[in-house]
């Protein structure tokens, strides 16, 4: 799924521009995260760090999973309408600030440079009325950990072209003779 990498890497750009981080420093990286899988794998971290896990996936759930073509120059230009989910989970002191600070960035555009600018430009939409971010204290080992969940849904739209081989056919005395 070509189209969930690009979608990955523009949900991180904006989540940096959020927090007003380069998404290639050391800081973007540690605060900022792709979900982990398993348990055992997963990252372990301090409990005054502020932390984002991010996964994205199809949204199961939507209608808007439209498909367009066109053909033109010897290609047909297929266009889909990806319905994304995308689940943000903060912790640390300040996740609740967290949550509604990626909340209403996503969805307000003040130009260039600003979240909802670089999904744009990554051909994703986050769709109106987003759930507020949801307090969800978890336990961790003997002690709970201020957790906040928020969950955002996009449109992606992925275009790609394919080429369209044009075959002659042979005169009609080849066919008739076969």
């Amino acid at each position: 799924m070509a189209w969930l990498k690009q979608a990955d890497k523009a949900v991180f750009e904006a989540l940096c521009a959020c927090f007003g981080l380069d998404p290639a420093s050391a800081d973007a990286a540690k605060r900022f995260r792709a979900a982990y899988l398993e348990e055992a794998t997963s990252p372990q971290s301090g409990r005054k760090d502020n932390l984002c896990y991010y996964a994205l996936s199809e949204s199961p759930n939507s209608s808007l999973d439209a498909l367009f073509s066109r053909y033109e120059n010897d290609a047909v230009t297929v266009r889909k309408v990806i319905p994304i989910q995308c689940l943000f989970t903060f912790y640390g002191p300040d996740a609740d600030e967290d949550a509604e600070r990626v909340w209403s960035r996503l969805f307000i555009d003040l130009g260039q440079g600003c979240p909802r600018s670089i999904l744009r430009q990554a051909g994703i939409v986050p769709l109106p009325r987003p759930s507020h971010p949801n307090a969800a204290p978890e336990l961790e080992g003997s002690l709970w950990r201020r957790r906040t969940d928020l969950t955002v849904y996009f449109s992606m739209l992925q275009e790609e072209s394919i080429a369209v081989i044009q075959v002659e056919q042979p005169p009609e005395t080849e066919l008739r003779q076969k």
